[in-house]
């Protein structure tokens, strides 16, 4: 994934189902030293899709090696079990190229 330095925004639909509690996304621009919030899924509605959002900076460009990794952290995970849905996930531009 090519990305030149600047500031982004990623976006993600999230809905959770059943008895999952809350819990986080850990993400990573494998290639980087770019450090990603996590991305916490509390705000997102049991049953329905929700997109949720993060800001990041690059300093430096990703190149065509660079790969975006979506964690989940067993412990993080309260109940330790459930389902949830990711789809649409998206890295666009926040400021003018």
């Amino acid at each position: 994934m090519q990305l030149p330095a600047g500031a982004y925004v990623l976006k993600l639909d999230a809905s959770l189902h059943d008895a999952l509690e809350p819990a986080r996304i850990h993400l990573a621009l494998e290639g980087t030293d770019a450090e990603l919030p996590q991305v916490e899924l509390t705000d997102a509605s049991r049953g329905k899709w929700t997109t949720l959002e993060t800001r990041f900076r690059l300093a430096e460009p990703a190149t065509a090696e660079t790969a975006l990794s979506l964690s989940i952290i067993g412990a993080d995970i309260p109940a330790g079990a459930g389902d949830f849905y990711l789809d649409n996930i998206v890295i666009e531009r926040a400021d003018p190229a």
